[in-house]
């Protein structure tokens, strides 16, 4: 379990790798267009998805809103020699519109660890994001400001994810202690009304582990992540129990509990990554299997992507056997985005899978790398130095 928890301390709710994945962000639009950021620059693909464009520099994350007109991005910029982060309303060519925040003397810790997670409320009314706490330890504080008005709302000590209800009357967060070392983070599943700024339901009030995401289905029920909670706890010893994907029904006031079916003999969720489709009737999570024979001697855990009913029931594996890299994306228009690493011996070699389900995947890292060779240009010759002239004979 221990390389379990190396493998997701480089694993976060936007999607975010090692070595040259350290920044790799996909967002969709809802007539099929695809974003990309990557080390700092923002990428347009088109539905076919046979070319990628360079639309901007300077740009971390990159967020469609619900209508695809405008992005929710985090610009990284620099005053005075002192970077700085900027949260920011965007057009699509990464132009500014309305400043929302901004984070300065940046660590480059919040790059690698999901810190933003910018999120558009479901009607676009609503720009949300995570930001770090003031106390400087590992938990984040969950913004949401309005896009055209003065409301500014702040959830604070939420853990890596968080959800929109279908109306974007409610968000549901994960409120968690700071963990230290090895230790999981305690905390509880919230959610709050987003008009009066309360707290109206604390549904599950023991939720543990390192990463734990959260969503609403079609119904208001709430899907969630968290270490097993079937099995008892014991002191300094959260980093056995394997994480499980968990949904919440309500029927009047009584709450019903239930972990989402294992598939395949599988373990669900070993960590807890999941999305929720566009109509909120279908869940895309991960389940891992250890990595067998690889020459390089690594020894952390292959992702199969899988997609089934917000309880389990029917899944259907998209994505056989990867070096998962990042949650997986449900983008607007159907299709799933994730980020895996390459099989290797070095493991360096990118892929950012675009699936449909029931079709082959489609890797745009080629479009990306393509992309940014040509915006950088031809590399300079390298100059010959002159020869030098030949000595002449010497006269007898």
């Amino acid at each position: 379990m221990r390389t379990l928890m190396r493998l997701f301390a480089t694993i976060c709710a936007a999607v975010t790798c090692v070595g040259c994945f350290e920044t790799i962000y996909v967002s969709g639009a809802p007539d099929g267009f695809i974003a990309v950021s990557h080390e700092n620059t923002l990428y347009a693909i088109p539905p076919d998805a046979k070319t990628a464009t360079v639309v901007a520099k300077g740009v971390l994350r990159a967020e469609y809103s619900p209508d695809g007109k405008r992005l929710l991005c985090v610009l990284k910029k620099e005053e005075d020699g002192a970077a700085y982060f900027e949260i920011a309303v965007c057009d699509t060519s990464g132009k500014v519109l309305v400043s929302l925040d901004r984070v300065n003397q940046p660590d480059k810790e919040y790059e690698n660890v999901g810190m933003f997670s910018p999120r558009w409320s479901p009607d676009g009314a609503y720009a949300s994001y995570l930001l770090p706490s003031p106390d400087g330890n590992d938990l984040r504080n969950l913004v949401i400001r309005k896009v055209d008005g003065p409301y500014s709302f702040t959830v604070e000590a939420v853990s890596s994810g968080y959800g929109w209800s279908a109306d974007s009357a409610r968000v549901a967060v994960i409120s968690t202690e700071a963990g230290s070392g090895d230790m999981a983070s305690l905390g509880s599943v919230q959610v709050w009304d987003v008009a009066t700024k309360s707290r109206v339901m604390e549904p599950a009030g023991l939720v543990f582990g390192h990463f734990l995401w959260v969503g609403f289905t079609a119904e208001g029920s709430i899907i969630f992540s968290s270490q097993s909670l079937q099995l008892p706890l014991v002191a300094n010893d959260f980093e056995n129990i394997p994480h499980q994907i968990y949904r919440l029904d309500f029927f009047g006031g009584f709450v019903s509990l239930m972990p989402v079916l294992k598939p395949a003999g599988l373990d669900t969720g070993m960590g807890g990554l999941f999305d929720v489709s566009p109509g909120r009737d279908k869940i895309t999570y991960v389940a891992w299997t250890p990595r067998q024979g690889d020459k390089s001697g690594d020894d952390s855990l292959l992702g199969s992507v899988y997609v089934s009913d917000t309880s389990g029931r029917d899944p259907v594996m998209i994505l056989s056997e990867h070096n998962i890299r990042s949650l997986p994306r449900w983008l607007p228009d159907g299709r799933i985005a994730i980020v895996a690493a390459g099989d290797g011996e070095e493991g360096d070699e990118a892929h950012i899978y675009i699936i449909t389900p029931g079709k082959e995947p489609v890797d745009i890292w080629p479009l990306i790398d393509a992309a940014a060779k040509k915006a950088a240009g031809p590399a300079p010759a390298t100059e010959t130095p002159p020869t030098p002239p030949a000595e002449s004979a010497p006269q007898e």
